[in-house]
């Protein structure tokens, strides 16, 4: 089997983009862009994957992968993910967005594979589970009677944990954990993403109040490049550091913060780590230190179904997480993935990555295909 071209397409949906910290600040435009992948086959099999290009130009990552990656890809046989990740890998010395690039290739690689052996992704990487529990992951809300109200719709709905992204002030942050804590009770999980917003003394303040809450972990409190202070913090804290999200590198950007103990709980996903084959890399590289990989979320059920994958074939992961409000970040071009009535969210048996993809929305909404 041999890879014969690679397709790209762009399409809009009308959705603001989420605020997950105030500083952020709102989305200038109420559209999204999506880009989806093609890969194809001289034997008819096709892989194909997604992403949400999450706040980086659609246009630089498409032409990552076109420029780039199309011609490195055609003739190879699609089989060997390996190879061809690493040939990608060489590509450019990865540039941020030729990161995106690699993680949405990679992914529609696994979809064809999974697709020759007929079978789901996750039993191909490992089978570990067929189903994960999941949290409910906020946006960042304007009071605390906000945060209060959505986590217990969630808890109703049968989320059996709930992780704030509050506004990026330590003195209120504390003040929300604390409300939400007292609101929920002891028995729920609760996790707090500071996405980036304090210093090394607001985040050691913040910290020992969330262990005194007993948080579940404590995430990316300040930026990912800020190593020194990392590992200050998880000195002075008992709670789980969590960190990683945003650093480029894949999986040779983490052994410093491992060996190093700047974080207790790594982050990856496959648009920001270079697809599957780039998490799985990191998942066993936690694992040989006996750390947790908790994976972040996308934006878009593109990525995520990955993630599901990628969640149901490690030991060393505890929550697949949901971004709420649900309709908020969904694509309306595939299946959502919705818990049951336990909190789990169930793997597709079906072969490759599992997508039901509304291909008819997709072609009312292009915006370009190259």
């Amino acid at each position: 089997m041999k890879i014969t071209d690679v397709q790209i397409m762009v399409y809009v949906e009308n959705k603001q983009v989420p605020v997950w910290n105030v500083e952020i600040g709102p989305a200038a435009s109420a559209e999204r862009e999506f880009i989806v992948c093609k890969i194809l086959t001289d034997e008819g099999v096709e892989g194909v994957s997604g992403s949400y290009p999450f706040g980086v130009d659609s246009k630089a990552i498409t032409h990552s992968i076109i420029a780039n990656f199309k011609h490195r890809m055609i003739g190879e046989d699609p089989l060997n993910h390996e190879k061809i990740w690493q040939k990608l890998w060489k590509a450019d010395r990865l540039a941020y967005t030729s990161q995106f690039a690699l993680g949405i290739v990679d992914c529609a690689l696994w979809d064809l594979k999974g697709k020759v052996a007929n079978m789901p992704v996750y039993r191909l990487l490992g089978g570990y589970r067929n189903k994960i529990p999941a949290y409910a992951s906020s946006q960042s809300m304007p009071s605390v009677g906000a945060y209060i109200e959505e986590v217990q719709r969630c808890l109703d709905l049968g989320y059996p944990a709930y992780k704030l992204h509050p506004v990026g002030d330590a003195k209120l942050d504390a003040e929300v954990s604390i409300a939400v804590r007292k609101a929920v009770g002891d028995d729920v999980d609760l996790m707090l993403d500071g996405v980036a917003a304090y210093d090394y003394i607001e985040a050691l303040k913040l910290g020992r109040t969330l262990e005194e809450l007993n948080f579940l972990w404590y995430e990316e409190p300040l930026r990912d490049t800020d190593l020194y202070s990392y590992r200050k913090l998880t000195e002075a804290l008992d709670i789980p550091i969590a960190g990683t999200e945003f650093i480029g590198g894949s999986v040779y950007a983490i052994p410093e913060y491992i060996q190093t103990k700047a974080v207790d709980i790594v982050r990856a996903d496959p648009a920001f780590k270079g697809g599957i084959t780039g998490v799985m890399k990191i998942a066993h590289l936690a694992e040989a230190y006996g750390m947790r990989l908790e994976n972040h979320v996308t934006a878009s059920e593109w990525q995520n179904m990955a993630n599901l994958h990628i969640q149901c074939a490690i030991k060393n992961t505890t929550y697949f997480e949901i971004l709420v409000p649900e309709e908020d970040v969904r694509t309306y071009a595939l299946q959502s993935l919705d818990i049951d009535k336990e909190g789990f969210v169930t793997v597709p048996e079906a072969p490759g990555l599992g997508y039901e993809i509304d291909w008819d929305f997709i072609n009312k909404r292009i915006l370009y295909k190259l």
